[in-house]
């Protein structure tokens, strides 16, 4: 089963598990982003190292639902005229053990997108031990733009460029830090 198979089989609240022969290996994402319309989880432990990628062609993952990313890697997502160029979560978004890299949040030039080149969250943000790095947004928030509450555990954010402000990461509401690392390089 493809990953946009299991994603549109999915029900609510259901985990998607990554097959063990997916470690060390790309998905590429042909028919651009992967949108998800119900809660759910994407779990890559049993394929360590795994990445989803938008072959800098597309965003990565688009949904407005509650979304929890385990030990995965998101990379080259671009989104001209939009948000969340690697990650896009409307709703609240559960960051564990996954890095995003490498991915771009394209502005019209409005300042109303060209947010979170990395990770865009509309909701609240939980990140432990997750990576972000390299990531690029017009406006706020290159690797990280998060509007709500955010939770930083253990997290490392480096070499992220926004172009106004928050390259590393800008964050609209109340944020609790413990261990993380923002940096420049």
């Amino acid at each position: 089963c493809s990953l946009r198979g299991a994603l549109s089989g999915a029900g609510a609240n259901d985990t998607i598990n990554f097959d063990p022969s997916l470690a060390n290996q790309t998905i590429t994402l042909a028919l651009g982003q992967l949108v998800i319309s119900q809660p759910v989880a994407l779990d890559g432990s049993t394929a360590l190292t795994v990445t989803v990628s938008g072959d800098n062609l597309s965003r990565v993952i688009s949904t407005t639902q509650p979304l929890t990313v385990t030990r995965l890697i998101i990379a080259n997502g671009r989104t001209p005229n939009g948000n969340g160029g690697g990650l896009y979560a409307g709703g609240n978004l559960w960051l564990i053990g996954s890095v995003i890299r490498n991915s771009a949040a394209i502005g019209d030039g409005s300042r109303s997108n060209g947010y979170g080149g990395g990770v865009y969250v509309g909701g609240a943000a939980t990140l432990t031990g997750a990576t972000i790095f390299n990531n690029y947004a017009d406006f706020f928030g290159g690797g990280l733009y998060v509007k709500g509450a955010t939770t930083l555990t253990g997290a490392t954010i480096f070499s992220n460029t926004g172009v106004l402000h928050g390259g590393g990461a800008y964050l609209v509401g109340e944020a609790t830090n413990q261990d993380t690392s923002v940096r420049r390089t």
